[in-house]
């Protein structure tokens, strides 16, 4: 679990629901509920009884269906949840000329923003520049159509957020259309998936490519321009910049806005799962039960705990000038 996924778990005592009764069971109950149920819209019930029995009713699972219709299931509740709703249109109003006034000069440069994005010049520039050709490799031909219509201008360095500090993270303006059609080409580092000590050894021999493919699989429309590339020793997986992003902050929502935003994230990971995965086993090992609703519930709050206390040690260390900050 990430320190966002973490953050949801957090949300309800920061929301003042935290103890009414069944309010940390929903959030682990909606990916259960998602790969039993499609399309139908439910409301979240605070008794814990009634839902359970409610979940044993519902007959249209993702197991059930052929698989072509999960594969293409859509989050129509999504549009339901004030607060995700907000972030669609978020999303939707994102564009590349807002990153071009954000990143660039008046003579198609990018800026220099101090410790968050600076040029790249020289060799390292021709290195990145040349990791196109093999990116277009990893490009289905119709999308690799529509991206030969575009040529670089410019490369840049940009500081990444929490999960990757420390990763090389290059951006390419590039031009299509002429100076009206600028397109933000990312292009980040990736290495080993944290489970890859536990696993055996991995059949991918891109980093990049492995995030890229479980993207095209989880989600039902990827980047358009998802793919992957290597520079020197390193893997990168390619997308676009800020490709219609949405966010929602947590420490806003209240009880309602919380349980539907569950509801939905919840949707989203049993859909993914049926998506690379095999619903009917997973169906199988979750069961009619709650067991593993409350040991997603479980392993949740203990890792929101030992998230909190890190960042307490994180922020003593800062106070004791032991870190630097910027």
């Amino acid at each position: 679990m990430s320190p966002r996924r973490a953050a949801l778990v957090r949300s309800p005592v920061e929301a003042g629901v935290a103890g009414r009764p069944g309010t940390k069971v929903c959030l682990a109950h909606f990916p259960r509920r998602g790969l039993r149920q499609l399309g139908k819209d439910l409301d979240v019930s605070r008794d814990h009884e009634l839902r359970g029995a409610r979940d044993q009713k519902l007959d249209h699972i993702f197991a059930a269906q052929p698989v072509l219709v999960y594969a293409r299931h859509q989050i129509h509740r999504a549009k339901k949840t004030p607060a995700v709703l907000a972030a669609i249109q978020q999303a939707q109003r994102a564009n590349p000329y807002d990153l071009l006034a954000k990143y660039t000069d008046s003579a198609g440069h990018f800026k220099r923003i101090e410790h968050a994005l600076w040029r790249v010049r020289g060799k390292e520039k021709a290195a990145v520049l040349d990791s196109l050709d093999p990116y277009r490799l990893s490009l289905a031909p119709d999308r690799l159509h529509l991206f030969e219509f575009f040529r670089p201008l410019d490369v840049g360095f940009k500081v990444v957020g929490t999960g990757s500090v420390g990763l090389r993270d290059y951006v390419v303006l590039m031009e299509g259309n002429g100076a009206g059609d600028p397109l933000f080409l990312q292009i980040k580092q990736e290495v080993d998936s944290a489970y890859a000590p536990y696993l055996k050894a991995g059949r991918y021999p891109n980093h990049g490519r492995r995030v890229a493919e479980g993207q095209r699989k989880v989600q039902p429309v990827s980047d358009l321009l998802l793919g992957w590339t290597r520079i020197g020793d390193h893997d990168f997986v390619v997308r676009q910049l800020n490709d219609h992003k949405g966010s929602v902050d947590l420490t806003q929502l209240e009880a309602d806005g919380l349980n539907g935003l569950a509801g939905v994230a919840g949707e989203l990971l049993a859909r993914g799962h049926a998506r690379s995965g095999d619903p009917l086993s997973i169906r199988a090992y979750i069961g009619g039960g709650d067991k593993v609703a409350k040991a997603i519930v479980h392993y949740g709050l203990e890792y929101a705990a030992v998230a909190e206390a890190d960042f307490a040690l994180f922020k003593k260390a800062i106070r004791e000038q032991k870190v630097k900050i910027a």
